[in-house]
C-alpha cells in the first residue's frame, strides 16, 4: 500500500507541476502550497501505512485522510496568493493539525486496546 500511495502522490504531483506550468491563471504561489499539501497528505497516509493501527482506525484513516487532503488542496488552489491575512492557509493548518491528531489518537487506541 505504500508503494501505491507514493505512485499516486507521484502522479498528483505531476499533474499540479504541469498544470502551473500550462495554465495561466495559476500562481505559483497556488502551485507551491498545493504541491506542499499534497507532499503532506502522502506523508500523513504512509504514517497511517507505517503505525501499527488496529483495522479499524487503519481504514477509516484512510478513506478520511483522501477527502482532506481534497478539501485543503482546493483551498490551496483557490486561495489568495499570500501568506499575509490568509484564512485559507490558517484553515488548511487546522486541518492538517486535526489530522496529526487523529493519527496520534488512534495510535495511542491501538496500543491500550488488546
Amino acid at each position: 500500500m505504500k508503494n501505491l500511495t507514493f505512485v499516486i502522490g507521484l502522479i498528483l504531483l505531476v499533474l499540479n507541476l504541469l498544470c502551473w506550468l500550462l495554465l495561466s491563471c495559476y500562481n505559483t504561489f497556488n502551485a507551491i502550497t498545493s504541491s506542499v499539501i499534497i507532499i503532506v497528505n502522502v506523508v500523513l497516509l504512509w504514517l497511517v501505512d507505517g503505525v501499527h493501527l488496529k483495522d479499524g482506525y487503519r481504514v477509516s484513516l484512510n478513506c478520511l485522510f483522501p477527502f482532506f487532503a481534497f478539501i485543503e488542496f482546493l483551498c490551496m488552489v483557490f486561495c489568495r496568493p499570500h501568506l499575509e491575512n490568509n484564512i485559507a492557509i490558517v484553515f488548511v493548518l487546522l486541518a492538517i493539525v486535526l489530522q496529526v491528531i487523529l493519527l496520534v489518537g488512534a495510535s495511542f487506541m491501538s496500543k491500550t486496546i488488546k
